[in-house]
């Protein structure tokens, strides 16, 4: 009977190491696939681009918040005007540049033009 119980206790700590390992592979395994574990690079209007095809990591990142393509047209935005921050939670993808535009011109209202376009301050979470 004592044996049983030491057999238990081994095993759940062995199964414990074993799920974790599991749960590293698997992490790992995402993160390849995501695409950001891909050399890129910043272009000249200050987007992330992957570097082996030059695609937009802003555009590729709300495709999959959103869990479709993008259809013609539509505009990625960024809330906080950080061209570089391309979380999720980050991203709005708006149907057209009108709409786009519109978002612009009353933060520009709100906020002045410069604010608008260049964005929050992240350290004061305040516009530039």
């Amino acid at each position: 009977m004592e044996y049983l119980v030491i057999a238990a206790v081994i095993a759940y700590f062995f199964w414990d190491v074993i799920l974790d390992i599991l749960n590293a592979i698997a992490g790992a395994a995402r993160r390849r696939s995501s695409g950001f574990q891909k050399s890129r690079f910043v272009d000249e209007r200050g987007y992330e681009r992957f570097a082996d095809s030059g695609k937009s990591v802003h555009r590729w990142a709300a495709k999959k918040k959103l869990g479709r393509e993008l259809y013609p047209g539509e505009v990625v935005h960024h809330k906080n005007r950080d061209k570089l921050d391309n979380s999720p939670e980050n991203l709005h993808v708006f149907p057209n540049q009108e709409a786009h535009d519109k978002a612009h011109r009353l933060d520009a209202i709100r906020h002045g033009k410069k604010a608008s376009y260049q964005g929050f301050n992240r350290s004061k979470n305040k516009f530039k």
